[in-house]
């Protein structure tokens, strides 16, 4: 969801549309007719192309107190039942079932009447959307490796969806690329059903999200968390988590805006995956499919919090790059104290490994004044927006990174350790990670 900001709601608050917004009164009318309700401590802000909408607390709001409550009538649900057989089990990844199956829905109901007006007139425009997919050639030089590979991926994804709504008849790229946008970025899983949700896709992103979702037999029912320490202030914005496992450039490449409130990044870690039976020789010889098999290579599971600290797992999987393939092969043997002894015994070579590694990761983010990022016509809003918020993630994450490398290089200075020289041929530089692999570009699967 890249959501949007708000007016007043419930079923009273029609009248307070002063604003102009039609259509934000007409949803909710048409919520409450529908059976369900909106508070009227809430209000939803008027539409921006900048942040699109949001919904704030209009008056303090307790623990636990009801939002809204939206029938299952006034949604769009797609079940992977529904799309049996018609997605092939290794294409998954790419085109998730109930997500093809919500898309489908999607088109479908935007070709003529629908029950569901109310709701698809307050969605985005086509040219609302700020995803990856949208960064032009121009300003995908600005990109770093692994944003540049999820730009692709979504091409391909979109490519996907546009093969299964074939079977729709002849339809106008536009037509698909906004069905298909519409439901990447606003979509919900309930119970493994993927559904678009009137006004819980207007609920913007915060790493502590404020709001939970309580599915009941007649409604989805949108709440205030009921383990907040005290009540939502009035004015304050009513958040979710878009997913916990979203570093912050998926989060720039999903659904189109910077994260600022990130307390940790990709630690980029990239073992390189055998492509052939050889390779897979050659990995197993060099004890690469130990690396492998511990998910070094999930980002999700390797990332690093910005004090700089590096945790066990990424410990683990840098040391096991440094160590000869002998000491590689045998380390799942080894027992717990052991492997223990081990990682502590190279622990301040693999703080100076990790830190060179995040030299070539700093480099992968352009600053602005890089000459390989040129600055686009100001004429050319679009250009100019997604170059503006393409400089705002790499100075973001040039920024963390920098400084985890010099919270490792004063451990290891204020240690007395020995300087390590890093060389091209050493284990590290032969496994040197170059981009982030996880959940949709790598192995890990569903968003």
């Amino acid at each position: 969801m890249k959501v949007h900001h708000i007016a007043c709601l419930g079923a009273l608050a029609v009248a307070c549309m002063a604003e102009g917004d039609e259509a934000l009164a007409n949803l909710t009318r048409w919520i409450v007719e529908e059976g369900g309700s909106v508070s009227s401590n809430v209000r939803v802000s008027a539409w921006d192309s900048a942040n699109g909408r949001g919904i704030f607390a209009a008056k303090a709001l307790q623990p636990g107190a009801e939002i809204a409550r939206i029938p299952w009538d006034c949604t769009l649900r797609g079940t992977a039942a529904e799309m049996k057989g018609q997605i092939a089990p290794d294409e998954e990844a790419l085109a998730p079932p109930a997500e093809v199956s919500v898309f489908l829905k999607l088109l479908r109901e935007s070709r003529g009447e629908s029950k569901l007006e109310p709701y698809l007139k307050v969605l985005p425009l086509l040219e609302d959307f700020t995803t990856a997919m949208y960064v032009s050639d121009a300003n995908a030089k600005c990109l770093s490796a692994n944003l540049r590979a999820q730009r692709e991926f979504l091409f391909q994804k979109a490519d996907r969806y546009t093969a299964a709504a074939a079977e729709e008849g002849e339809l106008p790229e536009t037509t698909t690329l906004w069905a298909f946008n519409t439901v990447a970025t606003r979509a919900l899983n309930v119970n493994g059903d993927c559904l678009l949700v009137p006004l819980f896709d207007f609920l913007n992103h915060a790493r502590e999200g404020n709001v939970d979702i309580d599915p009941q037999e007649d409604a989805l029912v949108i709440r205030v968390k009921s383990g907040l320490q005290g009540n939502v202030a009035t004015g304050t914005q009513l958040t979710v988590n878009y997913g916990s496992h979203l570093s912050a450039t998926k989060l720039f490449t999903l659904y189109g805006f910077v994260d600022t409130t990130f307390d940790e990044v990709p630690s980029q870690l990239a073992i390189p995956v055998p492509q052939s039976a050889l390779e897979a020789v050659r990995a197993k010889s060099i004890g690469l499919d130990v690396l492998l098999a511990m998910n070094c290579n999930n980002a999700s599971a390797t990332m690093v919090p910005l004090h700089g600290k590096l945790p066990p797992k990424v410990l683990e999987c840098v040391t096991l790059t440094i160590v000869d393939a002998k000491t590689r092969i045998g380390y799942p043997m080894l027992s717990d104290s052991e492997k223990a002894s081990l990682i502590e015994a190279h622990y301040y070579d693999t703080l100076q490994v990790f830190g060179t590694h995040l030299i070539r990761v700093i480099a992968e983010y352009p600053s602005p004044d890089d000459s390989k990022c040129p600055v686009p016509d100001a004429a050319d809003t679009k250009e100019a927006e997604m170059h503006a918020l393409i400089g705002r993630l790499n100075l973001k994450l040039r920024k963390a990174y920098m400084g985890i490398k010099d919270a490792l290089d004063n451990e290891v200075e204020q240690s007395g350790a020995p300087k390590v020289y890093v060389s091209k041929n050493s284990a590290s530089k032969q496994q040197e990670p170059v981009e982030e692999q996880d959940d949709d570009y790598g192995e890990e699967g569903e968003l």
